[in-house]
């Protein structure tokens, strides 16, 4: 029941999310320009990466909170001395990160970003103002992992879902209304970011359990845990270089304007991601618990898993490749923005669906412990993917950027898989690749090219948001009717 209940939570949240993520995309590249969405590009490239500076703390927090939790006397003692100590040593790196990027504001503008028709100073204030928001990111994600740790996901999706309305509809009223410029974005950002990052503290000190005494900073808690943060934070930190190399590499070789547009197709690509968090957050310390108690119940719930994020995130994936350009020309209404991005759309979003797909894998490897194989890949893909886009990009501009991310990603599908479960579960990389993966994709592309073929002219208004929606929802079907152990969990619940 706890389980069903935290997926739920969590996809209603990571949907509303995502909603308010893309809702509003339209109107900022309406009363910004690409230039001004632009630097909202290139705030979103700083906060992806946040993950190279946070040492390891967030998922330190969630483990560490999750663990005490399970103790005799319920750990209140060591989640209060534990959670002073994160708070201070993120406290001092939210300071130097946030000095760091406003000192470096006006080189970064004048000589990093290629801007034309925003002033130099303008883009330097947006950076500063960035910067401050970044420092604030990085406190919100401790308490929010703490909530994780605690498993009050309900808690934690209330106040998400509500930051996110609060930054972009509000934004898009400061923008619609009062000011359409992109420092005026950035400083009601700046206002939801600390509202947040208050409100998300003040549930955590309210939901955690209450100490006579108030605990004081000590480095005890964190030398406990140190191994854990460092394994994690290598990981997180290699994949995050990359994840962002290409648009650090186009921030410098394009203009703001053309990577305004890249941006835009890595927002509408990655869309889908939002689907697999909510089961690997939920699914995870399950696996956790099953893989110590030595459970053969392990590998039927890590195909369930797998499955399930096969069919939700293959599905909006198929989707976008095969009816992405009536989908892009409903919601942005700008032939011209559509035509820069929808290619781009294609193979950044197959990329990202294998990305996605390997995320179940990765946390049965962290249920068992077992980060080496991942930083070893990891290490071998930096070797090849930064020469590769130094090389490539400059002749081929961003679509080179995309075939990178595509081939990157599906070097880990074929060669993490097999290397995994020759450790872990072992013998079912075949069962991984034909029934987790194969047969709901095939099942979703046979019937998204059936809509392909049938789709009329012309797709506009509400008509074509309906036509769209059942486009979708019989590709999403097909594909659950296609996943074995889905299919068996949703024949086996009562009418």
């Amino acid at each position: 029941m706890a389980l069903r209940r935290n997926i739920l939570a969590n996809y209603i949240g990571a949907g509303w999310t995502a909603l308010m993520n893309v809702a509003f995309v339209s109107a900022y590249i309406r009363y910004l320009g690409a230039e001004g969405y632009g630097l909202v590009g290139v705030f979103a490239l700083l906060i992806g990466l946040l993950t190279l500076v946070d040492l390891g703390m967030a998922p330190t927090v969630s483990r560490e909170f999750a663990r005490m939790r399970a103790s005799p006397d319920g750990g209140a003692s060591d989640m209060a001395q534990l959670l002073r100590g994160v708070e201070c040593v993120v406290g001092v790196l939210a300071t130097v990160i946030a000095a760091v990027i406003w000192c470096g504001s006006g080189w970064l503008a004048e000589h990093w970003l290629g801007t034309r028709g925003i002033p130099v100073d303008d883009v330097a204030s947006a950076l500063r103002v960035m910067g401050v928001l970044v420092a604030l990111r990085l406190v919100e994600n401790v308490y929010r992992s703490a909530l994780i740790g605690l498993q009050r996901q309900v808690a934690l999706n209330v106040v998400l879902a509500c930051s996110a309305t609060w930054r972009n509809a509000g934004a898009f009223v400061v923008v619609a209304w009062f000011s359409p410029t992109a420092a005026a974005f950035f400083y009601w950002q700046l206002l939801a970011g600390v509202a947040t990052v208050i409100a998300f503290a003040a549930v955590v000190y309210t939901i955690r359990p209450a100490v006579d005494a108030p605990r004081h900073f000590s480095f005890g808690p964190l030398q406990a845990a140190w191994r854990f943060a460092a394994g994690t934070m290598m990981v997180a930190s290699m994949s995050v270089v990359l994840g962002n190399m290409d648009k650090v590499l186009l921030t410098r070789l394009l203009s703001l304007e053309a990577f305004g547009y890249y941006a835009l197709a890595v927002v509408v690509a990655q869309t889908p991601l939002g689907l697999v968090a909510p089961i690997a957050q939920a699914f995870y310390p399950r696996f956790t618990q099953l893989f110590a108690q030595g459970s053969v119940e392990l590998s039927d719930t890590y195909h369930l898993a797998c499955q399930l994020v096969s069919v939700l995130l293959g599905t909006a994936t198929v989707f976008l490749v095969l009816l992405g350009h009536p989908l892009l020309l409903l919601w942005l209404h700008d032939p011209t923005t559509v035509d820069h991005v929808q290619s781009l759309v294609s193979i950044l979003a197959v990329g990202s669906m294998l990305n996605g797909m390997m995320t179940l894998p990765y946390y049965l490897q962290l249920s068992a412990g077992w980060t080496g194989l991942t930083i070893r890949l990891n290490l071998l893909a930096i070797t090849m993917v930064v020469p590769a886009l130094l090389l490539f990009v400059p002749m081929y501009g961003p679509m080179a950027a995309a075939c990178t991310w595509l081939g990157l990603n599906a070097g880990y599908t074929l060669v993490v898989v097999p290397l995994m479960h020759r450790r872990l579960l072992q013998g079912e990389q075949g069962m991984w690749y034909l029934h987790d993966v194969l047969r709901p994709l095939l099942a979703a592309t046979f019937l998204g090219s059936l809509w392909r073929l049938a789709a009329p002219d012309t797709i506009s208004g509400i008509g074509g948001w309906f036509w769209l929606a059942m486009a979708g929802t019989t590709m999403l079907v097909a594909a659950a009717m296609a996943a074995p152990r889905l299919r068996r969990l949703i024949r086996s619940q009562p009418v």
